[in-house]
């Protein structure tokens, strides 16, 4: 067993091991840009704790997230490296939930490969007290399924963050799998045809989460 300076140096080094690994994690992640654009006002300690949420399901499956608040969208439809996220106030989720007949207590929808998906808080609100869940998890929960939508096409699931009925135990989140991991990084290496994005995100209904 190490003792002295010996046992310092090798702190020393595995600390340095560590931190190199970490970079090169780090180096090695694809970037996401998510650009959250909030017409509800959500508190800053939920929504804190869902860009944490967030940055840990996908950073599981090599990619980083690199959020970004804003007042209006400056993401690039076309942009493969982007994602819009747009959190509704109560106004225009009725609004929207009407003039494309979702569900009722629809928690979010997502057009692919526009990128771009629309969040319902009051309904996320309701549906985190119902099932004791804090907001901002679960809000980050929402996020991150449908960004998996709008970014990796994926379909809904069983489990997992691409399940398709919110349930009220842990099994929602346990993160997405090794397969949807691979999706969302083969779609965000893939080069897409400049306005293909904003035609489909104009012509298609967006995808929803009951």
């Amino acid at each position: 067993m190490p003792t002295g300076p010996i046992r310092q140096l090798t702190t020393i080094i595995c600390l340095a091991m560590l931190l190199a690994s970490a970079v090169l994690d780090a180096a090695q992640s694809m970037p996401l840009v998510v650009h959250v654009i909030d017409y509800a006002h959500v508190d800053s300690w939920d929504l804190g704790q869902a860009e944490h949420y967030v940055a840990q399901m996908f950073g599981r499956v090599g990619v980083r997230t690199i959020w970004r608040e804003e007042r209006a969208s400056s993401a690039d439809p076309d942009n493969t490296k982007d994602v819009t996220v747009v959190i509704l106030s109560r106004i225009m989720s009725e609004r929207m939930v009407a003039a494309n007949h979702l569900a009722k207590g629809v928690l979010g929808t997502a057009i692919h490969p526009s990128r771009r998906a629309w969040l319902y808080f009051d309904a996320i609100e309701r549906a985190a007290v119902d099932r004791d869940l804090a907001v901002g998890m679960l809000l980050g929960q929402v996020i991150a399924h449908e960004i998996g939508h709008a970014v990796g096409n994926l379909a809904h699931t069983d489990h997992g963050t691409m399940q398709a009925v919110l349930n009220r135990g842990l099994e929602t989140f346990q993160g997405f799998t090794k397969v949807e991991g691979q999706l969302i990084r083969a779609t965000l290496s893939r080069p897409v045809e400049r306005g293909t994005a904003s035609v489909l995100a104009t012509n298609n209904l967006p995808r929803s989460v009951p």
